[in-house]
């Protein structure tokens, strides 16, 4: 006797496909799929979702998401790990964990989609990895501020580079991980150490 894994129904004369799955759990897993598939990270779709969709055509257009995110999150990690400009950091940091979180929502519908790349242990590497790329890129940016003062004449122009690299901090100090903060504090006792000498 054939029984639907998701719903529980069974029956001599109930059909289930090769997932286990009735004709009413398939179509309604296949109605999620379209959803997600027209949805983008942060935004669901809302329109109408047309009855009698084809699992050919709804596995494309989530193969296409899958792909275009992938490309977002490859690229995005590319930029986290080089660059040493704050807004661009935290606007690929947030960029990236949008597009994580769009796939594992995917994933929580149908994981058989991602026989190869788990976006949960995507996403968990994310979380682990982020604290570090962090403060990597705000010893990059002070580096540079470094590099800038030690070429500069005038104390002046000096206490304006620390005073930028410190309004800089403030904008994102709210979002910063506590060994960022940590560093931030080593930063600002050598800017200080720094402009004493001249």
């Amino acid at each position: 006797m054939a029984r639907c894994i998701n719903c529980g129904k069974k029956g001599m004369f109930l059909k289930v496909n090769a997932n286990g799955l009735c004709d009413q759990c398939f179509q309604s897993r296949l109605q999620s799929l379209f959803i997600l598939a027209h949805s983008s990270p942060g935004q669901v779709y809302s329109g109408d979702v047309p009855r009698g969709l084809s699992p050919q055509s709804v596995m494309r257009m989530l193969s296409d998401s899958f792909e275009n995110s992938m490309r977002i999150i490859v690229s995005s990690g590319k930029i986290i790990n080089e660059s040493s400009y704050p807004p661009t950091f935290y606007e690929r940091m947030d960029l990236l964990k949008s597009h994580l979180e769009y796939l594992v929502s995917i994933q929580a519908v149908d994981s058989s989609l991602f026989p190869k790349v788990s976006p949960v242990a995507l996403r968990d590497e994310y979380y682990r990895s982020y604290p570090l790329d962090e403060e990597k890129m705000w010893r990059r940016y002070f580096d540079q501020t470094m590099d800038r003062i030690v070429d500069m004449k005038t104390d002046r122009g000096k206490q304006n580079a620390i005073t930028k690299f410190f309004d800089v901090v403030s904008q994102y100090e709210p979002r910063m991980q506590d060994n960022t903060k940590h560093a931030i504090e080593g930063f600002r006792k050598r800017l200080d150490l720094n402009l004493h000498k001249s």
